[in-house]
């Protein structure tokens, strides 16, 4: 995968492809597989994934955030800013992944 100038990388070209959809442990697991760690909802609010493959601009995508999530659940932000409404989420839902350096 590449750097595209920002903290985010470009998910469509990681080894293998795409991630495909996780629960929270296993897109932090593939996130560290691949040198990186889940971006925050901040980061996803500034776009830095915004455009970086994998169809995830208008979907649900987790987060590296929980702070103000009940046990057991992490944000979930849109892969674009402001797409969606960001929500707190069952760490064992799958969702899509986007890393970040």
């Amino acid at each position: 995968w590449r750097n595209v100038g920002c903290v985010c990388w470009e998910s469509d070209l990681w080894p293998g492809g795409c991630a495909g959809p996780k629960n929270h442990s296993g897109a932090q697991a593939f996130c560290r597989s691949v040198g990186a760690r889940l971006c925050t909802v901040k980061e996803l609010k500034t776009n830095v994934a915004y455009g970086t493959g994998c169809a995830l601009d208008n979907v649900y995508v987790w987060t590296g955030t929980s702070d103000g999530c009940p046990a057991g659940q992490s944000w979930m932000s849109s892969g674009r800013a402001y797409r969606l409404t960001d929500k707190c989420a069952s760490n064992s839902a799958n969702s899509g992944v986007r890393c970040c350096a």
